[in-house]
């Protein structure tokens, strides 16, 4: 038979493991709380906090779709594309208000024309991407997808935007008309322009006279 003193020593013994053990499991659920929650379950920390180093992140999100899963892949790519559009968006317009502090311009209708302009270049720009995408699916079936484009794609891409913007749009770009401004934009962007997209009047065009409102050279009488 066990001695009064040794069933008083298991009892506190098994006191004690059984406070520790109470210890060990709050610890665990206070871990849990502070997880990434996303659809009433815990979802990878990413999903909250998209946050890669020298990178830009886009997360893209795709309602739940069993009957056309790769129309659910394509929404989810295209919504992660159009949050890095929007960074890009917001680096334009950040340069440009600088370009606007330093030069001293006052035509802020120019300025907010060539932000329009770069930025829908912006818009369909087709970002260069990490390939190594994460992916998770809710229990809902929602498909939450991470874009990673690391910062020397990204600011190739927005350089890339702004040549773009000046091939394609030069009715905007004639309210910059002068070298150096062109240069204070160039410096901004970190971006060299092509030299010779330039509107000129094409040689051998010849202005024709207009009498009594008829247009020609030799005129019949």
């Amino acid at each position: 038979m066990l001695k009064l003193k040794e069933v008083l020593s298991l009892t506190v013994s098994g006191l004690l493991l059984a406070a520790l053990s109470g210890c060990s499991n709050a610890k665990v659920a206070t871990k849990e709380v502070g997880d990434c929650m996303q659809d009433g379950v815990s979802a990878p920390s990413w999903v909250c906090k998209p946050q890669v180093q020298d990178a830009y992140v886009g997360i893209g999100i795709a309602e739940k779709n069993e009957a056309n899963a790769p129309k659910m892949k394509e929404v989810a790519l295209n919504s992660g594309r159009a949050e890095l559009a929007k960074q890009m968006q917001v680096q334009v317009k950040e340069k440009l208000d600088n370009y606007t502090r330093t030069t001293g311009t006052s035509d802020k209708e120019a300025v907010n024309n060539l932000y329009i302009s770069i930025s829908k270049q912006v818009a369909t720009s087709d970002f260069n991407l990490a390939k190594d995408i994460k992916t998770w699916t809710a229990p809902s079936g929602k498909l939450y997808w991470l874009l990673v484009s690391p910062k020397a794609n990204f600011d190739a891409d927005l350089k890339n935007a702004v040549k773009l913007s000046y091939l394609n749009d030069k009715v905007t770009w004639l309210g910059f008309k002068s070298k150096q401004s062109i240069a204070n934009i160039e410096k901004e962007f970190d971006v060299t322009l092509p030299k010779d997209q330039t509107t000129k009047v094409a040689q051998g065009f010849q202005v024709e006279t207009v009498n009594d409102l008829v247009v020609g050279r030799n005129r019949k009488k």
